[in-house]
């Protein structure tokens, strides 16, 4: 074994990795651009008042309020997620190394995007501060390309997957200015424009970008125990910090005019016991359909669905048993989807971001549309004790509101498949850059393995392990 062990780690530390180079030079080339643009485009807020602190405390330097929730956001991105692809037997640097790198790359993008778009709907054109709003919105950014990377994982190389987050990151910023501010749709979470974007998109990138072998890999299966505990410590970052990720982004909304807390207070609540649903009614699914026994997949996925499917409604007030409805509805379709789906499609859906993403995120904001479709125009509202005129500049009724929700979804859903493809057939042509046909769900094209790597003995001596 110390043989086999010597000569292949000889091999794969001399073997030159496909794409090292390319990638060098494409991402130093990317990012001196971005520092040249950060250096003549942007700056710190200026002209910042006693005046407009006191409207808008987070558009300074006074963020001790939403600094928490920004260190809650971005945990769950950076640690959160990374582990939550560690499952995979030999492809856990891979996971957690480039979930690390393509999140940095996002946030710069996102800022630059953000601030294009904000002088071309403004009309403009100065230096465009970095706020606070601008660094919490891009872990939501982070999010959506990670949605993606959770579905090519394995099969798509460093370069194209950097390729594919400066797309990404510029369409999402585009989509979400159109359904925030120009829409004014409500979607506090993301339910529509994080997770539901997210995943059309992944899948349009996976299916234009097939690999043959990837179906039915042996490398594409959680059978490594301690692969799948480090899932599993992903899974419990990202609920133990999702009440802040629906809540963080309602301190930046000024159109409901309620004090900081009462919505943030009300979206933490929600989006804890729509957690809870999900939770239950995953462990009781699973058992029905494992013969009485917990099934660590299904506790990986489902268990977070309750946080996708309340991100539009979580600051509303649906009273806290429809909240526990929510979660449990979140929890069985997510089931049912990984149950019946999942081995028809995991050969360009890694992660399985159609079952913890894409259907909780489209009932996420069909369920928003039927709660705000309540408005009378009178005191008793989902938001609070605000009236209608007062939440939207238009003074919308409920009816037009819940369009508004579906027309958020349909906008989303537009811009994810039209970016998807552009991204998929931008990736598809570099696959010089991508993973060998050897080397699908591994670590080895990408990172020098260790010495005390000997999981890839067994391979080499022919012992499944």
């Amino acid at each position: 074994l110390k043989v086999v062990e010597t000569n292949m780690l000889k091999e794969r530390a001399t073997v030159p990795s496909r794409g090292k180079i390319p990638f060098a030079i494409a991402f130093g080339f990317i990012e001196m651009v971005i520092i040249f643009l950060l250096g003549f485009c942007f700056n710190y807020p200026g002209n910042v008042t006693i005046t407009s602190l006191a409207s808008n405390p987070f558009s300074g330097g006074n963020f001790q309020l939403m600094y928490p929730f920004y260190q809650d956001v971005h945990v769950m991105v950076f640690i959160g997620f990374a582990f939550l692809l560690t499952y995979l037997r030999y492809c856990g640097w891979t996971a957690v190394g480039v979930n690390f790198i393509v999140a940095v790359l996002t946030i710069q993008c996102y800022i630059i995007f953000r601030g294009f778009f904000t002088c071309i709907f403004t009309g403009i054109w100065d230096k465009v501060p970095i706020d606070f709003t601008a660094i919490l919105t891009a872990d939501y950014a982070v999010m959506t390309v990670l949605i993606t990377w959770g579905a090519v994982v394995g099969r798509l190389g460093a370069c194209q997957t950097m390729f594919n987050a400066i797309c990404q990151s510029f369409i999402y910023a585009l989509n979400e200015r159109i359904c925030y501010d120009q829409v004014l749709g409500m979607d506090i979470g993301g339910s529509a424009t994080v997770f539901f974007f997210g995943a059309v998109w992944a899948l349009a990138v996976g299916l234009l970008n097939p690999r043959p072998r990837a179906k039915n890999h042996e490398n594409n299966t959680p059978l490594n125990y301690y692969g799948n505990l480090f899932a599993l410590l992903g899974t419990l970052f990202l609920w133990v910090f999702f009440p802040s990720f629906n809540s963080a982004r309602i301190g930046l909304d000024l159109r409901y005019g309620m004090p900081f807390g009462v919505q943030n207070h009300r979206a933490v609540v929600n989006t804890l016991l729509s957690l809870t649903g999900s939770v239950i009614t995953t462990y009781i699914l699973t058992q029905f359909f494992r013969g009485g026994r917990f099934d660590i997949e299904h506790i990986l996925k489902a268990t977070l669905a309750g946080g996708v499917i309340m991100a539009a409604c979580a600051d509303l007030a649906i009273l806290p048993y429809s909240a526990v409805l929510v979660g449990c509805w979140g929890g069985l379709i997510s089931m049912l989807s990984f149950q019946f789906l999942h081995e028809k499609i995991k050969h360009f859906d890694t992660l399985g971001v159609t079952h913890l993403f894409l259907w909780p995120g489209f009932w996420g904001i069909c369920i928003s549309a039927i709660y705000v479709s309540s408005w009378d125009g009178g005191d008793k509202l989902p938001i609070g004790p605000l009236r209608v005129e007062q939440v939207t500049p238009v003074g919308r009724t409920g009816n037009a509101q819940a369009g508004t929700q579906i027309a958020i979804m349909a906008i989303s859903f537009g811009f994810a498949i039209l970016g998807g493809l552009i991204s998929g057939l931008i990736t598809k042509p570099c696959r010089c850059f991508e993973p060998g046909e050897d080397a699908l769900y591994e670590d080895r094209d990408l990172f020098v393995p260790e010495r005390d790597q000997i999981h890839y003995i067994p391979k080499a001596v022919g012992n499944n392990y």
